[in-house]
This record gives C-alpha cells, structure tokens and sequence, in this order.
C-alpha cells in the first residue's frame, strides 16, 4: 500500500495577518466611499434647504436681494460640513436670486455649492508621493434651486 505523500509546509505563522491586512485596506475604503456620498447628500439637503430659505424669506418677509443672499450665506455656514473648517463654499456670488421685484410673479433662488472629497484628496496624496498620477475627481458642483410664487 502506498502512503500519501508528505509535502513539507512553510511556517505559516502571519499569513493570517498579511490577509487581514488585504481585506481591511478594501473594507476601509468602501466605508470612507460610503461616509463620502452620505456627507455628500448631508450637503446636497442643505443647499436645497439654504435656497427654500432665501425664496420664503423673498415672498413672506419681502426681504430684497442682500437679505436673501445673507439668509442663505447664514444658514449654510450653519450647517454645511466642510472638512477642512472654517471653510464655507457659499459666497454672495454663489446665490442666483431673480424676481425680487414687487408685486406678483415668481422668485427664483439658485445656490451653488462646490463639494470637495477628502477621501479623494487623500488617495490622490498619496499617489503623489509614489509617483503615480491624479484620480482626476476631486470636487463636484452641487445646486439647490428654489421657485415661489408670490400671491
């Protein structure tokens, strides 16, 4: 009868870890992607509610332009989350207002509001210092627009 043959194994001592390491690098960049879209669409509602803010604060108030302008500036840099702080990507020039004028008629009020991703910063930081290129995607314009009519 013959034996099986014996085939001599290496120490397998740390294969367990060098794996871990493999699945936890994929594991922790699918959890960064997945915080990346919820800050994303955290911002994206704030900037839809940044402009139903201005519109209401035009036909309820009566407010003109710049207290439109500076009701929205306001409640952004209330509530937008921008990673590096003290940051805020709304500016009077990112506010669109048209039909403030008295009487009946529409307000429009458009907010623009450009989304930086960290994680994307981070990983096109590091292929820097290795020499690679760029990602290419590293921020994305996000709008809010509001339409009221005035009766």
């Amino acid at each position: 009868m013959k034996r099986p043959l014996k085939i001599p194994r290496g120490d397998q001592r740390g294969a367990v870890l060098v794996e871990f390491v493999f699945v936890a690098i994929i594991l922790l960049v699918i959890f960064g992607c997945i915080l990346e879209l919820g800050l994303l669409a955290y911002n994206k509602n704030v900037v839809d509610n940044a402009s139903r803010v201005g519109a209401r604060g035009a036909i309820v108030a009566g407010a003109d332009a710049g207290a439109v302008r500076n009701s929205v500036i306001n409640y952004c840099t209330d509530r937008l989350i921008d990673l590096p702080h003290g940051r805020t990507g709304v500016t009077a020039a990112n506010i669109e207002i048209d039909g403030t004028t008295p009487g009946g008629g529409d307000i429009l009020v458009r907010v623009r509001y450009r989304h930086t991703f960290q994680l994307v910063a981070l990983i096109d930081s590091l292929l820097g210092i290795i020499g690679a290129g760029s990602i290419g995607l590293d921020s994305v314009e996000i709008q809010g627009m509001t339409v009221m009519r005035r009766e």
